[in-house]
């Protein structure tokens, strides 16, 4: 079997030669040699991740062994690879790397190497990070993150230290306990959980995604998501009650559906059911007549936007624990970012 380019097959038949026997082959061309190489390298580092028994970390991709399977571990059979082979290659190099990023931390004699590890692994997974890749496009700036918004968050995922201009002053926290007391441990723990200067910080953090969901419910077709908005607001009783009271008053029966976030980005296994629910009654991912080919698919826009909020207000957090006690040409600093320059213009 062969391409409909006959140049490619010579190209793969002599990289195939190359590959079986490279003292062989006089003048190769370039292209020829760096395809056996590639294969090489590519079967080699496959034939490793297999033999560890690592699991594939694309779920597209079923077993990192497969396309080893299929081709016989031949260059020449290269056109049985299966389809879209860079997705599989690029799998064996992803587990390869988590393992060998698992391997580096279990052995490091770091103080906080295995804090690190957990912080790792309650962030993975392609929902906790995808505010990472998202590319700032929408003018209602839901999607957008500053510089120092993308700093904090990253900081925060990989429990690295933040730069100092975003720390309070002389290791003292903005409750005013010194490290070593209340806030021993890594920088940026209390701010984040249990500084009780920083609480009205999280409630901003809380509504903004409140709204969020509220926006995404009013996407769907729902209707206004009147008892979420109305539930959310009230505080003032436990939600068994307040559900008891909305079922009085509507005239079909309401759930109180448990949508949970954690700090990492991770979503809850029923807020994951309560997404999937409400985008199949929005009655499709995407409507190439209504906008265009291009347009991302409605699941993927709010799978952003959600992530972008929790990563954004997770840094708010952490600025506003520095930020009260920035000198005026300090806190001015905030806002040279260039995305908040440009949002301005």
């Amino acid at each position: 079997m062969g391409s409909h380019y006959p140049i490619l097959d010579r190209v793969v038949a002599d990289a195939a030669a190359h590959d079986a026997n490279p003292a062989g082959v006089v003048c190769a061309m370039p292209i020829v040699v760096d395809l056996a190489l590639a294969w090489k390298n590519s079967v080699a580092a496959t034939r490793r991740a297999v033999a560890l028994r690592l699991p594939s970390h694309n779920k597209k991709v079923v077993s990192l062994g497969l396309w080893l399977t299929d081709t016989g571990a031949d260059l020449a059979n290269l056109l049985k690879m299966p389809p879209h082979a860079q997705r599989e290659l690029s799998a064996t190099i992803v587990s390869l790397n988590v393992h060998e990023f698992h391997g580096e931390l279990a052995v490091s004699t770091h103080w906080d190497a295995r804090r690190r590890l957990v912080n790792w692994l309650a962030s993975q997974g392609p929902v906790a990070g995808r505010w990472a890749t998202v590319v700032p496009w929408d003018r209602q700036g839901h999607l957008n993150l500053t510089n120092t918004n993308y700093l904090l968050a990253f900081c925060r995922r990989y429990r690295l230290e933040r730069p100092r201009r975003l720390r309070g002053p002389d290791g003292k926290c903005a409750c005013g306990h010194r490290a070593g007391g209340m806030c021993a441990g890594f920088d940026g723990d209390h701010d984040e959980c249990d500084c009780p200067k920083r609480q009205w910080a999280k409630s901003l953090v809380h509504h903004t995604i409140v709204d969020a969901l509220c926006r995404f419910l009013k996407d769907c077709g729902f209707h206004n998501g009147w008892g979420a908005e109305s539930g959310e607001r009230q505080k003032e009783a436990s939600w068994a009650k307040a559900i008891r009271r909305k079922r009085d008053v509507s005239a079909s029966d309401v759930e109180f559906v448990p949508f949970s976030l954690e700090a990492g980005g991770v979503w809850g296994p029923a807020a994951r059911k309560f997404f999937r629910t409400c985008t199949a009654v929005a009655g499709g991912d995407r409507d190439i007549d209504l906008y265009h080919w291009s347009t991302p698919m409605f699941s993927s826009v709010w799978q952003d936007t959600l992530s972008v909020l929790v990563a954004r207000g997770r840094a708010r957090v952490s600025v506003s624990a520095s930020a009260a006690d920035w000198p005026k040409r300090i806190r001015d600093m905030q806002y040279v970012d260039h995305d908040d320059f440009a949002a301005a213009h």
